[in-house]
């Protein structure tokens, strides 16, 4: 099955797919007989189906083990996960195949694919889609398979299967997606397959891993009718990804093992599939993967989950107290505003540079809008008084040039006044910048953080867990507040100081 990535390289290839479908070769023999007699084999067993109807799809010749995958497709009432090599046809089969032989033989009456997120599983439904829509030779033997009173969009479809004579839903969910509102008439859902389930930045999120086998267990299951099936292909992406923690289960955190079905490209140093990748082919992959990426992707064995660029013990706390009497070298704040995405943190601090190192007065770390992170802004110039408040200029690349600066022409209507703020471009790679600012700061106890700041705490978990976290938008901006007193140092502009934070007293209030 040809890789499409993305819903819009699929909706651009739609005619083209179409095309290829119709343009197959179709059955020289369409008597009533014929027709009986193909449906009657191809019940009998899913890969005599395949043969029959969608030859095109098993090109090469079968290997062992796919030959237990049509007993693992029967498994009901519990969740069952497919590990496979890259290219062994784990989704051709369970996504595709399977689905469309229990359409067509009324196996399931409703029919869901789950991925991370639902465009990527309208992919895979609307691969079906076409195949019911235009395969001549199903068209012939099990007649037209949709009417015209029906609903049909390639996320969400009925099927009237007039041979036997009922009517099947197919949808595409998004993992996380609420069930208890997926109902297809009087029925809840009879099937599911869970399919690219995570990406690689996501499955290195404990928390978004946690998330998504909550909604597995707690919330996907009990909502499946009697007799369910669920599928779930996976790939091993990380030692502690969904895949891997559902292989293992967690005692600790009430998470069962799930029954796994592992089939890696080599057994015992010989090609598993030898038909498609020989021991030539295989070479050549590893050669040109690197020997981790080829474990994982190739031999399904995780790559360990460690290595952490900012580890938790080198993050050094203090109080405010200790500030007092202080006397500080300059006091600036940072902010990345995110304009990218909704579900970025826009991310404001506030740090002293007393005697060689950073301390992070204030922090505010949240998903909110523009305006709202514009006020708490206000409020972090007023409680630590920066002489310039930097942040990162998203207008040459986002477009958002009227939308910034509304919004600050709008708060600073409110209070009356301006802020000092500064734009600044940067040119540089968000992960390089980072790394190569924050690290070596950090590992040497140059910057302290205050941990009674529930905003520092976000900020201190999104460094833990980068450049894996699902959002890095705190060390992003710690990144330009560091970066911009380190210029101050070296232009030698720092003039000593006998000035205090002279709010220092605000900053402690509920402290």
């Amino acid at each position: 099955m040809k890789r499409i990535k993305t819903l819009q390289q699929f909706e651009k290839q739609w005619l083209k797919l179409k095309t290829e479908i119709i343009s197959r070769p179709s059955f020289e023999d369409v008597s009533e007989k014929a027709k009986a007699d193909r449906r009657k084999k191809g019940e009998k067993d899913i890969w005599t189906f395949a043969g029959i109807y969608f030859p095109e799809y098993i090109k090469s010749q079968k290997a062992s083990f796919h030959k237990e995958w049509d007993k693992i497709r029967r498994i009901k009432n519990e969740p069952v996960m497919i590990i496979a090599a890259r290219g062994f046809g784990k989704s051709t089969f369970f996504t595709f195949l399977s689905k469309l032989y229990d359409i067509v033989y009324a196996k399931s009456e409703y029919n869901l694919i789950a991925c991370y997120i639902v465009d990527k599983a309208k992919i895979f439904t609307g691969r079906v889609f076409l195949e019911l829509k235009y395969n001549q030779k199903l068209k012939i033997d099990f007649g037209e398979l949709f009417e015209s009173s029906l609903r049909k969009s390639i996320g969400y479809f009925v099927v009237s299967n007039q041979i036997y004579n009922k009517s099947i839903c197919v949808q595409a969910i998004s993992i996380g997606q609420d069930p208890r509102g997926l109902v297809f008439g009087p029925k809840r859902p009879t099937s599911i397959v869970l399919d690219d389930i995570q990406n690689r930045k996501k499955a290195k999120s404990k928390k978004n891993v946690n998330d998504n086998i909550e909604w597995l267990l707690l919330d996907l299951l009990p909502a499946m009718d009697d007799d369910y099936t669920c599928h779930i292909c996976a790939s091993f992406l990380n030692d502690r990804c969904f895949a891997s923690t559902l292989r293992k289960g967690d005692e600790e955190k009430d998470i069962p093992k799930v029954k796994t079905y592992i089939y890696p490209a080599e057994i015992k140093n010989k090609p598993a599939w030898k038909e498609k990748f020989d021991e030539k082919r295989l070479k050549k992959l590893k050669e040109k993967m690197g020997t981790l990426n080829y474990n994982q992707e190739m031999l399904c064995l995780p790559k360990p989950l460690d290595g952490r660029i900012f580890e938790k013990e080198n993050m050094k706390y203090y109080s405010y107290a200790d500030l007092l009497d202080q006397k500080f070298d300059v006091v600036i704040s940072a902010s990345d505003l995110s304009m990218t995405s909704k579900g970025d943190y826009k991310a404001t601090g506030s740090g002293a540079l007393i005697g060689g190192k950073f301390y992070i007065l204030k922090c505010r770390i949240r998903k909110e809008k523009l305006s709202s992170h514009i006020k708490g802004m206000y409020e972090i110039y007023n409680l630590t008084n920066p002489e310039r408040m930097y942040y990162e200029d998203v207008t040459k690349k986002d477009g958002n040039i009227s939308t910034v600066r509304e919004a600050f022409e709008y708060v600073e209507k409110e209070t009356g006044y301006p802020l000092p703020c500064e734009a600044v471009t940067n040119n540089e790679n968000k992960y390089q910048r980072i790394e190569a600012t924050l690290s070596s700061m950090v590992e040497n106890q140059k910057i302290l953080f205050n941990r009674d700041d529930q905003d520092q705490k976000t900020l201190m978990e999104q460094l833990y867990e980068f450049p894996d976290a699902e959002n890095d938008d705190g060390p992003d901006m710690l990144e330009m507040l560091v970066r911009k007193i380190l210029e101050m140092v070296k232009r030698k502009t720092l003039l000593p100081s006998t000035k205090k934070i002279n709010r220092m007293s605000k900053v402690m209030e509920g402290y």
